[in-house]
């Protein structure tokens, strides 16, 4: 994502990009690590995404949080240098009950809690509004104490952090109850996924479909995280073809490894054999590229050495009917009201489904070019016996792509 970074910014920095919106789905605790140290404030937490630092505060200080939930408010508070940790629950219960506890690290990544470690417990129902802002307030006071108050509701004070210069501040939701951030500034931000879901994709999607009346009039580009390059001299051309053509439910980038863009690339004479032979892939999916790490890094290396020129196709806008890999694609806003999908083939549904039952096709932009670094059989010898067994090396196509990357 490191090159992808650069582009982005470039575009916020010239006004042609309004928000970046990074959606986290990582797996591993150091890509989760990644993304928390260099991608922005949390924006949106859901339910099974687990604790998220929002904040340090130093003794004498105090913190306000602004945030929507309907239930099950969770913020934890730990100290360095200090075992274990206290949690505070807000409208737990259905709304029903607040509690304070007392618990050991090996609890921040679970959410079994035990009774025994309440250390108060209050009925407090109706707490929680998920239509209204809420407000939490973390007070660590000259003498150690913190005080935390939420929207005229007053937590008792604790004193377990005597010995601390300065506390963490933790969030989550839970049981069922995204967490959502308020009053973040505009730039990057982040969106919390479950963790541990198997095709989490669709939370993304359902996000702004729910929030249609907000979004309607936007446009919405989606794009993977191994983006390596983006033509920030013609992405304003790409945003307008997607605005000014309502007939197609979403239009693609003209994706440098891309199984339907290279068949389209060479199709309008842009990709010399001697590069590669790239079929159009039956009813767009899979194929030999997709396959081929060697067929991937010569193609690379081709737009490298041509200076990232456009492959032009055979019409500025190019009609497709078929699935597409959605490696960087477009939508107008509007077309949200159909994507609160299910979960499952995220691609197939907004590629293929929902454009058949409305009787709309996709198309591809001929004019904007993007490079996408590789898919995962390209990384990987699944069978040492075909024919062209050669993976990607994706530090070496990386070191390329830095040659492009804008002044």
């Amino acid at each position: 994502m490191e090159l992808l970074r650069v582009y982005a910014l470039k575009l916020i920095e010239k006004g042609l990009l309004d928000e970046w919106h990074i959606w986290d789905f990582t797996r591993a605790a150091s890509d989760r690590d990644y993304i928390r140290e260099n991608y922005g404030p949390v924006a949106y937490i859901r339910p099974a995404a687990g604790y998220q630092k929002i904040a340090t505060v130093a003794r004498g200080k105090y913190f306000k949080l602004p945030f929507m939930i309907k239930s099950d408010f969770h913020l934890a508070i730990k100290a360095k240098g200090q075992s274990g940790f206290v949690e505070y629950v807000a409208g737990g219960w259905a709304n029903g009950r607040s509690a304070i506890r007392r618990l050991d690290d090996g609890e921040f990544t679970t959410q079994e809690r035990s009774p025994e470690s309440e250390v108060f417990a209050m009925d407090t129902p109706g707490i929680m509004n998920s239509c209204l802002e809420n407000n939490a307030t973390i007070n660590f006071t000259d003498k150690g104490e913190v005080s935390v108050s939420l929207d005229g509701f007053n937590f008792p004070d604790v004193d377990y952090f005597r010995k601390s210069g300065e506390i963490e501040i933790y969030v989550r939701g839970g049981f069922g109850h995204s967490l959502e951030m308020l009053n973040t500034p505009p730039g990057i931000k982040r969106f919390i996924g479950d963790i541990g879901l198997s095709a989490p994709y669709f939370q993304s999607f359902n996000y702004y479909a729910d929030r249609y009346s907000t979004y309607r009039d936007d446009v919405f580009l989606k794009c993977d995280d191994d983006i390596v390059y983006l033509d920030t001299e013609h992405f304003s051309g790409y945003v307008d073809a997607i605005r000014n053509n309502p007939q197609y439910f979403l239009i693609s980038a003209n994706v440098v490894n891309n199984g339907i863009c290279a068949y389209l690339q060479q199709k309008g004479g842009s990709l010399p054999e001697s590069v590669g032979v790239f079929e159009s892939p039956p009813g767009g999916l899979y194929g030999s590229l997709w396959e081929s790490g060697y067929k991937a890094s010569k193609l690379h290396e081709y737009f490298v050495e041509q200076r990232a020129r456009i492959f032009n196709l055979e019409k500025e806008v190019v009609e497709w009917d078929a699935r597409i890999f959605i490696n960087f694609v477009g939508w107008r806003g509007e077309n949200l009201r159909y994507m609160n999908i299910p979960q499952g083939d995220d691609e197939g549904m907004i590629s293929v489904q929902i454009p058949k039952y409305l009787n709309k096709k996709i198309a591809v932009y001929s004019k904007f070019m993007v490079g996408h670094l590789s898919f995962f059989p390209q990384e990987y010898k699944e069978d040492p016996q075909k024919d062209d067994p050669g993976k990607i090396d994706p530090k070496k196509i990386i070191a390329l792509y830095r040659t492009l990357l804008p002044v």
